[in-house]
Order: C-alpha cells, then structure tokens, then sequence
C-alpha cells in the first residue's frame, strides 16, 4: 500500500525560500550542511541584520574566513536573487585569497545540496550571469588603492580578510565603493589601523565580534570536534612554548589586544606588516646561521637576508658539525652573489666555524656576548647581540624589512624585551636564559629563540653600514670582535 507524501504548496514553498533567505545560519545548515558553532553562527546573525559596517577579531584557527566565504558569500547571492548583487574580497596576499578564501568557497558551493548557478574562474572569480548580469564575487590582492575600483551594486558586499595587514589607504579604498555591508576579519596583532579602531575608538560604529581558543568547542571540550580549529593541547603548548602574557599568546591564542605590545623590542603591529610587505632583493646580501645546541628543541637555523627581504632556507633539530658545514659551503657556492656568512660560534657552532675556515670559507664567527662594535655602540649597548636587534628593531619601525609567515619567527619577534638598563645607561636585550619558564614551570615546549636571533645575526654586516660588497669592512669588524691576530678573519 502507498504511502502519501504530503507536497508543500507553493505558498509553503515561498515562506520556506523567504526565511532561508532572512536566516543565513539555517541556509548554512539545510543548504550548505556546513557545521558551525556559536561563534560562527554570530557571525551569520549579526550579518543577517545587514549592519553596513562589521568587524570580527579572534585568535589563530578560529574559523572566521571559513565561515565569511563558506557561508556568507553564498549567502549573499542567496538573499538577493533575483535582483543583482556583487560580492569583493580584498586581502593582502594572493596566498590568503586564492588558498583560503576561494578554496573555503569553492568547498562549499561544490558540497551545497541546492545547485549554484555560474563559473568559477581560476583568477578567483565567480560570476552567475543566470541571476543577473552584474552578480559576480571577485578576489583581489593588493597594495594599490587603484586596483579596488569599478566594483558597484546596490547590494555589494566587501569583505576585508586578514585586515591587520592591510593598510588604511587600501581599506579607504573598499569604503568607497559605497558597499552595503562591509566587513573587517582578522587578527587583533596592531593596535593602529582600521581593524584596531572598529573594536575601539569607532566601536560604535561597527557590529563587533571576539573570539577567543576558548570559545571554540574542541578547547571547551577537550575533543576535535571541529577540525581545523584550535583545540586544547594546542592552546596548552603555546602557553608553555610562549608564556600566557606574552603578546603573541595574547593576540593570537586569547584574540586580544594585549597591554603589553609596547614593552617588547619590535611592536607586534610592525612585525606584521612586514609579512605581507613586498620588497625587491638588494643589498647587502647576508647568510646568518644560529647553531642548534643538540639537545631538546634547540633548532639550527640559517637565514638568507637580500637587502629588506629575509628568509628561512633551513631548519632543523638535528646536530652535525660536518653535515651543517657541508651544506654551508654548498649553499654559499650556489649563491656566489652573498657578501657575507655569519655563524654563531658560541658552544657548538665553534665546529662549525673551524670546519668552514679549513674548507677556505670565508666566515664571520658570531659571539653575541663580545662588546659592541666601535666606542658609540659601547656606550649605548652592552653587547653585540643587543647591537644587532637594536640595528633590526630600525629595519621593521622604518618599514625597510619583509619576513616570511612563520609563526615561531613572528613569536619570538614579538615575545623578545630589553633588560632593565644598567647604571651607566648601557641596554641589553634578555638573554636566553632570561626568557626560559620559571623554575617549576614545564619546559618541555620552551624553544630557543632561533629564528628571531638568525635574523638579528643577519644585521652584523651592518655594524657600521657596508655597501653592496663590503668585505672590507666586514674584515675589520671581525679584527674588533677578535682581535687582529684572531684566525676568524682570515
């Protein structure tokens, strides 16, 4: 015997289609079947009231840009149809619009149980001539207000992820092309721009959102229920990895401006503009590598550094005098244009530096503790080391520095601070041991500061400035830190 399916008439079927439209979180649900959870449904909620301006700030692995391409854009074209409507994303790399917010898109619009009109295009573009001409989503990284011109709709939303890195003229520019919802993403690592300002001075004018690891399910529930998010072992390593008040930890697992951005060396603000700075190569080019100490998580890391531009081309916790020598002169061969190699010779890297001068390698061995360079650094800085951050600490404040996006760098960056000033003026920067866990405190997860001290060493061959080949001058900084009958120069 059959049984009856009741079938919803067509008016049941237009208030079903109207209250998917007005609600973009049971869109997200019945639509999509994405799983979200509260944090992420605010987002939708508060979206769902189109506020004409929003900012949403958190920690790392919130799930912010998952939920604003996964949900939100489809949404969008979802709420507006039939009528035209246009969706602009700007971020500050390629790599953020193309690999993260055009994948979250591609993912959802792929698994979503309604069929979505349109081509996807691969220069991050979505146009669904079906709704109307002028429905499309487009992608957009950029460092030139220019670029964000000629987009308009009456129903236009712009989205600005990872808005920390992008600067306020690009900002001004998304604002004028007049959207109906604008809405700022990212992470709380400046306490200047745009982003800082929706959550503070200008909070009145923007619907807010904060997230922070603890809100997410996997830390509250000790469990990976949403993977990709921030889960409890997680939060618990950077904890011990960086210290609960420091500003990383605070910015990126808390999501919260931290007070205490201003006592570190290089202001976390400025070390993030210069991950998603573009600079060209130039000069000096200087190769810097800090020894690993063999044990724990000490690592060895060589940086390459082209003028402004810095990069990590090798880590590893692994210790061997030889294999690292060998590959110190292999790397040096294949790139003939750099003036300068700086290893540090404290403990371990002593082997290193006496195997690459038997090699007939040039080399300058790196003793962070000597005395500055010249009698005005001596009076300025109690050693070399604090020297070379303090030549560092200029290169991000004058913006004439570009880092790679590695967390462990970034962290150390911002985690480092002076010491008290001595009596007679002189500074210092924490030494390692100073920066270690309290006694009692774990420090199973407590890592060097390699990357950050691989990237200061790389400053040497500044101290005084060289010009594009300055071994001249690099020579004579090595008779000051050694003596001239020292064999480290030759």
């Amino acid at each position: 015997m059959a049984v009856a399916t009741k079938v919803p008439n067509k008016q049941q079927q237009i208030e079903a289609f109207r209250r998917l439209q007005m609600d973009p979180v049971l869109f997200s649900r019945e639509v999509l079947h994405r799983k979200l959870y509260a944090k992420q449904e605010e987002i939708l909620y508060k979206a769902a009231a189109l506020p004409p301006m929003m900012s949403v700030v958190g920690c790392n692995s919130a799930g912010k840009d998952y939920v604003l391409a996964g949900d939100l854009i489809p949404w969008w074209f979802f709420r507006w149809q039939p009528e035209e409507s246009v969706v602009v994303v700007v971020c500050p790399t390629h790599r953020q619009v193309h690999d993260i917010m055009w994948r979250e898109l591609k993912a959802s619009r792929d698994h979503s149980a309604m069929r979505m009109e349109g081509q996807m295009f691969e220069t991050d573009r979505w146009e669904i001539p079906q709704i109307g001409s002028k429905t499309y989503a487009v992608g957009i990284a950029t460092d030139d207000p220019n670029n964000i011109q000629g987009h308009h709709s009456p129903h236009l939303l712009a989205i600005c992820s990872e808005a920390h890195g992008l600067s306020d003229d690009i900002i001004a520019a998304v604002k004028r092309l007049n959207p109906q919802m604008l809405v700022l993403s990212g992470n709380p690592f400046s306490m200047m721009g745009e982003l800082f300002e929706s959550h503070h001075g200008k909070r009145h004018l923007y619907e807010t959102v904060q997230i922070s690891a603890n809100d997410n399910p996997n830390v509250k529930e000790g469990r990976d229920v949403f993977p990709g998010l921030m889960t409890r072992q997680m939060m618990e390593l950077q904890k011990a990895d960086y210290g609960e008040d420091s500003p990383y930890y605070l910015a990126a697992v808390l999501g919260q401006w931290p007070s205490t951005f201003s006592d570190a060396i290089i202001p976390l603000s400025q070390i993030t503009a210069a991950v998603y700075r573009k600079l060209p190569f130039g000069t000096p080019e200087v190769v810097s590598c800090d020894v690993g100490a063999g044990t724990g998580n000490d690592k060895t890391v060589v940086g390459h550094r082209r003028g402004g531009v810095f990069e990590i081309p090798f880590k590893s916790t692994e210790y061997n005098v030889m294999a690292l020598a060998g590959w110190l002169k292999n790397y040096m061969q294949e790139h003939s244009n750099v003036d300068t190699l700086v290893v540090d010779k404290v403990s371990l890297g002593e082997g290193v530096v006496a195997r690459l001068q038997e090699q007939h390698v040039a080399v300058i061995g790196f003793m962070g503790g000597n005395p500055p360079a010249g009698p005005e650094a001596k009076r300025k800085y109690c050693d070399r080391n604090t020297e070379c951050w303090v030549a560092m600490q200029r290169a991000f404040r004058e913006g004439a520095i570009a880092i790679p996006d590695d967390r462990q760098l970034v962290a150390q960056l911002a985690s480092r601070k002076f010491r008290e000033p001595l009596s007679d003026g002189r500074i210092a920067v924490q030494s390692k041991a100073e920066m270690r866990p309290p006694p009692g405190a774990s420090r199973l997860t407590w890592h060097s500061p390699d990357e950050a001290d691989t990237l200061a060493m790389s400053f040497v061959a500044s101290l005084p400035a060289v010009g594009s080949r300055g071994t001249a001058q690099v020579i004579q900084m090595a008779r000051i830190d050694y003596g001239s009958n020292s064999h480290q120069y030759h």
